[in-house]
């Protein structure tokens, strides 16, 4: 337990004489940007939604209160995989699958779902697509390298390979393109990490553009009802009309912003301003100054995460790379994802700034990842490997 026990930066690595990693991206650096979104995101939450909350009858911090409950289960969840060692951790996979599988299940039963979001009482209770990738970043990285080892290897790839087809299809049908995209993007790049050759990545790219592209033309029953401003979708008027508002606030906000909690367009009929064009009212409150600040933390988050996949490179531990790539490149590319759906500059619905949007059981979810790529972090940033 010795890898996981409380550590300070400032004496610990004298105290056990392991490799000094102090500096801008140790483990406590790292732990320091994620309490500074965490925390961050709920002060933005807040603002962007007390006036919602009063305007349905709600005490002022309905949804922040919601999205503290969901910080805190997140925290449980993560506690209990930092306790795990990794070895234990890699059988944890099929507990988070079948819960996917189930959210999907329960997802297409009338009246629980709805926009992507599993839904009881109303309430957002769980992104399903997102519940998708966490538990594929887990399960790819726990099973291919064993399966790898097996004299079957062809036949366990196949299913593998027809398992993570079926549920990106499904995240398309619930989540939208972008959902799809996302875990395609997040499934590629993950293959380096595990040693697959850049045949099969390259094969695996053209398929998922190709299924992209397919859906996209074929299926317009894909589209969330907000997908696109350039191809005709039932409400693509409304798409107009709010990533207009959404442009209005961004360019009211201007360099500094107009100040904390005094964003106008958030009343004037925003739609989305707790979840998709939340972008839109940190950008008016804060400027682009503090779109800036915030990006460049996020980044700092998903740096530490990739250097960490080097170093576990380095010593042959290809499941903490898988994991380190998968989860970093979850949070960074939907942070830039929905921001760029904010300004207009990608036209898919679905995705939602981590730790800023609301949604209590997606807040659990990516506090649990944080907790889980802190682990990796810690253990690669020690000089050490995890002996628990």
């Amino acid at each position: 337990m010795g890898s996981l026990s409380t550590y300070d930066d400032f004496d610990q690595t004298l105290r056990r004489g392991e490799d000094s990693t102090a500096g801008l991206f140790s483990p406590f650096t790292f732990l320091c940007l994620s309490l500074v979104l965490v925390l961050f995101g709920l002060l933005m939450l807040y603002s962007a939604t007390f006036d919602i909350a009063v305007e349905l009858n709600h005490p002022h911090y309905f949804f922040l209160l919601n999205q503290i409950v969901g910080l805190v289960i997140g925290f449980a969840i993560g506690l209990c995989l930092r306790l795990l060692p990794n070895r234990t951790l890699k059988n944890c996979h099929y507990l988070f699958s079948l819960a996917t599988i189930l959210c999907f299940i329960l997802y297409f039963q009338n009246g629980f779902g709805d926009g992507g979001y599993l839904m009881i009482s109303s309430l957002p209770i769980i992104h399903v697509p997102s519940l998708a990738v966490f538990s594929t970043v887990l399960s790819f990285s726990s099973t291919y390298r064993e399966i790898e080892k097996s004299p079957r290897f062809g036949i366990f790839y196949a299913i593998i390979i027809a398992y993570h087809i079926v549920i990106a299809v499904l995240c398309a049908f619930c989540g939208g393109l972008a959902s799809f995209a996302l875990y395609a993007a997040v499934l590629i790049a993950m293959f380096p990490a595990l040693g697959i050759g850049k045949g099969y990545i390259r094969l695996c790219v053209i398929f998922a553009v190709v299924s992209f592209l397919f859906m996209l033309l074929v299926f317009p029953v894909f589209f969330d009802s907000f997908a696109a401003s350039v191809f005709p979708v039932n409400d693509s008027e409304l798409y107009r009309s709010s990533l207009y508002s959404s442009q209005m606030a961004i360019k009211e906000g201007g360099f500094s912003g107009v100040g904390l909690g005094k964003g106008i367009f958030k009343l004037l009929g925003l739609d989305g301003t707790e979840d998709e064009f939340l972008f839109a009212t940190i950008s008016e409150e804060l400027g682009a100054l503090g779109i800036i600040i915030i990006f460049t933390v996020v980044l700092l988050y998903a740096l530490v995460g990739f250097r960490t996949v080097g170093r576990a490179q380095k010593r042959g531990n290809h499941f903490i790379a898988s994991i380190c790539t998968g989860l970093s490149l979850f949070v960074a590319l939907t942070f830039m994802l929905s921001g760029l759906y904010a300004v207009g500059l990608f036209p898919f619905a679905g995705l939602y700034m981590p730790f800023f949007s609301y949604s209590p059981g997606t807040e659990a979810l990516l506090v649990a990842a944080t907790y889980l790529l802190y682990k990796q972090v810690f253990i690669m940033g020690r000089g050490r490997n995890d002996k628990t």
